[in-house]
C-alpha cells in the first residue's frame, strides 16, 4: 500500500483573536459500523439511514436501520426500518421536517437499483412513498435542499451530470440545468445562504486509473445557474465529510487519487471555504484516523462527522464526532494536541474547557506566534522546539489556563525532480525521479491541456500524434522543500522500434499481494532485466517476489528486443508492507502482453463508460473491422467483427468478472489496444 503524504500548502488559516473557538469532541459511538448511509438533521436530531454494515462486495450486509442521534443526550435510538429496497450510496435531503431517500446501489449488487423516493416522518416515525425519481438509476450523486425543493445531480451507472428538482408540493420530479463540469461521482456539497455549492469528485476512469477533479461550482436554484469558483487548492480528493460552522464550510477527511488506486490510508486535512471571500484556507487535521465516505450533519451549531471506512477494504467505523464551540460552564483548563504533517511541519490545536470567545495565544518556541484553536507552523531549521498555549478567557469572571507540548525537527534538505517517459503509441506514462527528504507529493500540470491535473508520481497520459506537448510537475518533500521540472513530448507515429508499460494493482482477494503485467512491444525474442529497487534482482519474464521488509520501492524493467532496441519502465508507487503479523506484500508479475509495432503506434481508441459494468461504447479515429477483450493472462473474453463503423456498442460477456481488461481494436488503417476496467 502507498502511504500517502499530507499535502503542506502555503495558504494556512489562523483565526484571529476575536474568532469562534471550534474544538472536537468524542461523542457517542453509533451502534452499528456504517459506510455511505444517509445522514440528516431533522429538527434538531440526526438520522443515519441504510449504508454498509460490512464489507462492501458483500450484499446480505448493507442494511434498511434507522438510527436517531439526540445531540442533547449524546444518544442513539432505533427507529423504524426504511421500506423497501437496502442501499448505500443513496441520494438523501430535508425540506419542511421531513427526511427523503432516493434510489443508491441495491443489496442485489445486481446493478439494477431502485428509482424509489420515499418521505421519512420523524414526527410519526414512519415512511411515506413519493413519485420515482424519473432518472436512470444510480448512485453515490450529489443531493441538497434549498428553497423548499430537492436536488439530485451527477452520480454514477452510467456517470452522469444531470441535475434533477424534486418539488414535494406537486410530488414531481422536473430536469434542471446539468452541472457544468465533467460526469463524475462522490462530489463534496455544501448549502450557505441562497446557493449550493459542490465540486472535486471523481471522473470515469483515465487510461484505467482514478483520478479526482478540484474544480468546485455554485449553483443558484432561483435562476437555475451555475458558476465556477475557486477551485480546492490541495490534493484533489473524493469522499470527504462536510458541513457548515459560522457561515464557511468544512471540508474534512477524503481520499486520493493515488490512495484509489493503491488502496492505502485517507487523508486527515481539514479545510474551510469562505463564500464571501471566494477562498479556500486548510483549518487543521482530523484528531482520529481518517474517514472515507462517512455520514456528516450540521446541527444545533455544530458540526458532525464519523462512521464510514478506515480505508483498508471493509473496515468500516462507529465512532462519532463534533467541532464545534465548547458548551459552559467553563473551568479554564486546556490541553495540546501536535500532529506531524512533515518533518519541519506541525499542526497544533487545543482542546479543553475555554469558551467560543477565549483568546489563544501560541508561542512556537523558534521566535514566532499564532492565535486560533487550531494553527499549523513550519519550522525553518533542525531542533527541539517547546510550543506552548496561553489561553486568556474573559466570559464570565475571566480566568487563563496554560498548556505546552514539544515536537522534534529533523532531516531537513533539498530536493530536486527530473522527468522521463515510457509509451506504447499515443499512451504514454511519465515517471519522475525525485530527490529530497522523500517520499513526495506530485502536482502535474499541462500547458495545451488546462483541465489535466493530476498526484499521481507516474500519470498516465494520450498525446495527439504530430503535436508537441508539455508537462510540469511540482514535487514537495517531507521537509516542505519543492522543486519543478517540465518537459515537452511529440509523438511521432512509426518512429520507436520498442517499448515497455509495467502495470500493477493489488490482487484482490489475497491480502498483502500485487498482481503485475507487462505490456510492450519490439521483435521477439526479448530479454528481461527486473530490479525490484531493493538491489534484488531477476531475469525472468514473469518472476513472484517476496520483499522481506517493508518501504517504498522502485520496480523497474529493462527489455531488449532481437534488434538490440532497450527500454525501461519503472514504477515508482509500490510499498510494501507488514501490519499485525501478516504477510509482507508479494508481487507477482502473471502476464506479458506482445503486440506488433504497428499495433501500437497508429490507432487512438477510447472506450466509455470506463470503469464499466454491462455495455461499452468503443471509438476510433479510423472505421472499426474488428474488436476483441483480452483479461491480463491473453485470455479471449469478447470478439466481434464490425462493417466499418468509428463507434460500436459492446455488451460485456457475463462471465467477465471485476478486473482489468485490454480492448484490441483493428481499423481500416491499423490497430490499436487500451485498458478497461470492468465492476461487477
Amino acid at each position: 500500500m502507498k502511504n500517502k503524504l499530507l499535502l503542506l500548502f502555503a495558504v494556512l488559516c489562523l483565526y484571529s483573536a476575536h474568532a469562534q473557538n471550534y474544538t472536537w469532541t468524542r461523542k457517542a459511538d453509533l451502534p452499528d459500523p456504517n459506510y455511505q448511509g444517509a445522514s440528516m438533521t431533522i429538527n434538531n436530531k440526526v438520522y443515519v439511514i441504510g449504508g454498509v454494515i460490512d464489507h462492501i462486495n458483500t450484499p446480505v450486509n448493507l442494511n434498511r436501520k434507522v438510527w436517531e442521534y439526540d445531540p442533547v443526550a449524546d444518544t442513539w435510538t432505533r427507529k423504524q426500518d426504511a421500506p423497501g429496497t437496502a442501499v448505500y450510496g443513496a441520494s438523501y435531503f430535508v425540506i419542511g421536517g421531513y427526511g427523503y431517500i432516493v434510489n443508491g446501489w441495491d443489496s442485489t449488487n445486481s446493478g439494477v437499483g431502485p428509482s424509489d423516493c420515499w418521505r421519512y416522518d420523524p414526527a410519526t416515525d414512519s415512511w411515506a412513498a413519493m413519485a420515482h425519481f424519473p432518472g436512470s438509476m444510480r448512485y453515490t450523486c450529489t443531493a441538497f435542499a434549498m428553497n423548499g425543493k430537492g436536488y439530485v445531480t451527477c452520480g454514477f451507472r452510467p456517470y452522469t451530470n444531470e441535475t434533477w428538482e424534486y418539488d414535494p408540493a406537486t410530488n414531481a420530479w422536473t430536469a434542471k440545468a446539468a452541472f457544468p463540469g465533467t460526469p463524475r461521482q462522490s462530489m463534496t456539497s455544501f448549502v450557505i445562504g441562497n446557493y449550493a455549492y459542490m465540486g472535486a469528485g471523481m471522473p470515469a476512469s483515465y487510461n484505467g486509473w482514478a483520478y479526482i477533479n478540484s474544480d468546485y461550482y455554485r449553483y443558484d436554484a432561483a435562476n437555475d445557474t451555475w458558476t465556477q469558483i475557486s477551485s480546492f487548492p490541495g490534493t484533489p480528493q473524493t469522499t470527504e465529510s462536510t458541513f457548515t460552522l459560522g457561515g464557511k464550510a468544512y471540508v474534512v477527511c477524503g481520499v486520493t487519487e493515488n490512495q484509489y488506486n493503491y488502496s492505502s490510508g485517507a487523508s486527515k486535512d481539514i479545510w474551510t471555504y469562505d463564500p464571501a471571500s471566494d477562498q479556500w484556507n486548510m483549518w487543521g487535521i482530523f484528531p482520529d484516523t481518517g474517514i472515507v465516505g462517512g455520514n456528516h450533519v450540521d446541527c444545533n451549531g455544530a458540526g458532525y462527522i464519523g462512521q464510514g471506512e478506515h480505508f483498508t477494504f471493509g473496515t468500516y467505523s462507529r465512532v462519532w464526532w463534533t467541532l464545534g464551540p465548547a458548551a459552559g460552564p467553563f473551568s479554564c483548563t486546556a490541553t495540546v494536541h501536535s500532529f506531524k504533517i512533515n518533518n519541519s511541519t506541525f499542526n497544533f490545536q487545543a482542546n479543553g474547557s475555554f469558551s467560543p470567545s477565549a483568546v489563544l495565544t501560541w508561542n512556537f518556541g523558534d521566535g514566532h506566534s499564532a492565535t486560533g484553536t487550531s494553527v499549523t507552523h513550519t519550522f525553518s531549521t533542525a531542533g527541539t522546539y517547546s510550543v506552548s498555549l496561553s489561553v486568556t478567557d474573559t466570559a464570565g469572571s475571566g480566568c487563563g489556563a496554560t498548556a505546552s507540548t514539544s515536537v522534534t525537527v529533523a532531516n531537513l534538505s533539498n530536493c530536486s525532480v527530473s522527468i522521463a517517459s515510457q509509451h506504447i503509441g499515443v499512451q504514454y506514462t511519465l515517471f519522475t525521479n525525485a530527490s529530497g527528504g522523500g517520499p513526495y507529493t506530485y502536482s502535474w500540470t499541462c500547458a495545451q491541456d488546462s483541465s489535466f491535473s493530476s498526484t499521481s508520481p507516474d500519470p498516465a497520459v494520450v498525446l495527439t500524434p504530430n503535436v508537441p506537448t508539455t508537462y510540469c510537475v511540482t514535487i514537495m518533500d517531507t521537509t516542505g522543500c519543492t522543486a519543478s521540472s517540465c518537459t515537452t513530448i511529440t509523438y511521432v507515429p512509426g518512429v520507436d522500434s520498442c517499448s515497455t508499460f509495467l502495470y500493477i494493482y493489488p490482487q484482490g482477494n489475497i491480502p498483502g499481494v500485487y498482481n503485475a503485467y507487462i505490456y510492450h512491444s519490439g521483435a521477439a525474442p526479448m530479454s528481461y532485466s527486473w530490479s525490484f529497487g531493493n538491489g534484488a534482482s531477476s531475469t525472468v519474464p514473469l518472476p513472484v517476489y517476496t520483499y522481506p521488509v517493508s518501504g517504498f520501492f522502485d520496480i523497474c524493467l529493462t527489455i531488449v528486443d532481437s534488434n538490440g532496441c532497450v527500454s525501461s519502465y519503472c514504477d515508482s508507487l509500490f510499498y510494501a508492507f507488514k501490519t499485525g503479523g501478516g504477510p509482507i506484500h508479494e508481487l507477482r508479475v502473471i502476464s506479458r502482453n506482445t503486440v506488433g509495432i504497428q499495433d501500437v503506434t497508429e490507432a487512438t481508441v477510447s472506450v466509455y463508460p470506463n470503469p464499466a459494468e454491462g455495455k461499452i461504447t468503443i471509438t476510433a479515429e479510423d472505421p472499426i473491422t474488428a474488436v476483441s477483450i483480452t483479461d491480463v493472462a491473453g485470455q479471449e473474453m469478447y470478439e466481434q467483427a464490425v462493417a466499418q463503423v468509428k463507434s460500436i456498442v459492446a455488451d460485456l460477456p457475463a462471465t467477465m468478472a471485476s478486473g482489468i481488461y485490454f480492448v484490441h481494436v483493428k481499423t481500416t488503417r491499423s490497430s490499436g489496444t487500451t485498458k478497461l476496467s470492468v465492476i461487477r
